[in-house]
């Protein structure tokens, strides 16, 4: 049996450049790959040179998105981008951004989901919510059954 994975939604809001995108992100990746996410960051903020730089770039984006991206419902000019590091890679720049400050919040969202009600009758979390896979996404061969939950915010706009 596979063990299940862990995914978030993260949705851009409408005052953003990308209202109504929706993106599932795998949210329970290993710390080492945490950390590898953490030290290429910062290798691009102290390089010296430009195409180191953007050589790391690069890396990171196209490895953030495949191991993390689960699915979206992106496209471009009416075709869909496939939801993989080498798609991510195709979308601007700000986006990538906002999409990776979203999933490291998500990730350093530690909430204990509670087996049952609370002392007070409540419970911590929403239940996950059932979805369809969707078409919108071809290629992805990272679609699992995974618990999932979305994320407390959504990505709102920096002028907000």
């Amino acid at each position: 049996m596979e063990f299940p994975r862990e995914t978030a939604v993260i949705k851009f809001a409408e005052d953003t450049p990308w209202p109504g995108i929706e993106v599932e992100v795998f949210v329970d990746t290993p710390i080492a790959f945490f950390m590898w996410v953490r030290d290429t960051a910062l290798k691009v903020q102290v390089a010296e040179d430009a195409g180191d730089s953007l050589e790391n770039v690069r890396d990171l984006y196209v490895r953030f998105g495949n191991e993390v991206l689960k699915e979206w419902n992106i496209d471009r000019g009416g075709e869909p981008v496939l939801c993989t590091g080498e798609g991510l890679v195709l979308l601007s720049l700000k986006f990538g951004t906002q999409l990776m400050a979203a999933w490291s919040k998500a990730v350093s969202d530690v909430s204990d989901p509670l087996d049952g009600p609370s002392a007070n009758g409540s419970s911590s979390e929403e239940p996950p919510t059932p979805r369809a896979p969707s078409s919108r996404s071809p290629g992805n061969s990272k679609r699992r059954n995974s618990p999932r939950r979305s994320v407390k915010s959504t990505v709102a706009s920096p002028h907000s």
